[in-house]
Formats: structure tokens, sequence, C-alpha cells
């Protein structure tokens, strides 16, 4: 079903309007609300940078969003979320914002059914938001820093 941000989900009133989308047979099932989130300024994802209070910001954000999808018997996916892979980004420093995220959305893998970190293909590595592998010589296959540090579902 169509994207929303998770942020506004709710508020603008995109819960309630595809609340009313429904299967043939008039279950919910296999359904997903398709949600973004981004973790920089403004939850534009136009900065690598992520933003400090992200943790606090994100928990208030889904609290909401998860229980309204668990009382409404929904389930969303995050399909676009991202932050930078340097340690000046903040997305991995310190409480490692992006992770505490990913945490917080497996916690609750009853009405989030999983995410797609945003790279938007295969970009060199100056895009901020890079997360394709690298081959380095005889060595397989490595993730970017923040893919390996908090890209997971385990």
């Amino acid at each position: 079903i169509e994207y929303a941000h998770a942020d506004t989900f709710l508020s603008s009133g995109t819960a309630t309007a595809l609340d009313a989308i429904i299967n043939p047979d008039g279950t919910k099932d296999n359904l997903l609300f398709d949600l973004h989130q981004w973790l920089d300024k403004g939850n534009l994802g136009t900065s690598s940078i992520c933003v400090t209070d992200v943790v606090a910001k994100n928990v208030a954000v889904f609290t909401p969003v998860v229980n309204w999808l668990r009382c409404n018997k929904r389930k969303a996916f995050l399909s676009a979320t991202g932050g930078g892979n340097a340690a000046s980004d903040n997305c991995m420093a310190g409480p490692t914002y992006m992770c505490q995220q990913m945490s917080y959305l497996f916690y609750n893998r009853d009405v989030i059914v999983g995410y797609t970190g945003w790279a938007a293909g295969s970009y060199d590595a100056s895009y901020i938001y890079d997360e394709t592998p690298t081959w380095p010589a005889g060595v397989p296959w490595v993730d970017t820093p923040l893919v390996s540090t908090c890209m997971y579902w385990p």
C-alpha cells in the first residue's frame, strides 16, 4: 500500500484513510503499510548527519504508529531509512542512533515486519547514504560501516 512518512502517518489522516483498504474477501491479511523515517534534521533524508535527539524522537514517532497498527490489526514495512557512514555523522557514534532505531523496530516486529536501508542503488562511495558493499583485494564483500553495525534484523 502507498508509502507514508512515519512522522505524519497518524496526524495526516493517512492511517485512517488507508485502513479502509481491505482484501476482496474482507480481510486485512498480507496488506502492509509502507513507511519512511529518516534520522536527519527535519526527517528529510537529505543529510548524512543523524540528529542527536533521534532516539527520543523516533520512539515518540514509532510508538503511536506501532500502537495503532496493533489496535487495527495492521502491519507496516519501513521501506526507507538511512544515515551516514562516518563516525562524525552521529549515526553510529556514541549511542548509535541508527542501531537504536533498528532495535526498537525489531522489538516491535509483530507489526513492523522489516526494513530497507535507502541507498538508491549502486551509487559511488561519496553518496551520503551509500550502502553498497565493496570487494577489497583478496577479501570477500565488505559492508559499509553503517550496514555492518546497525542494518541487520537478527
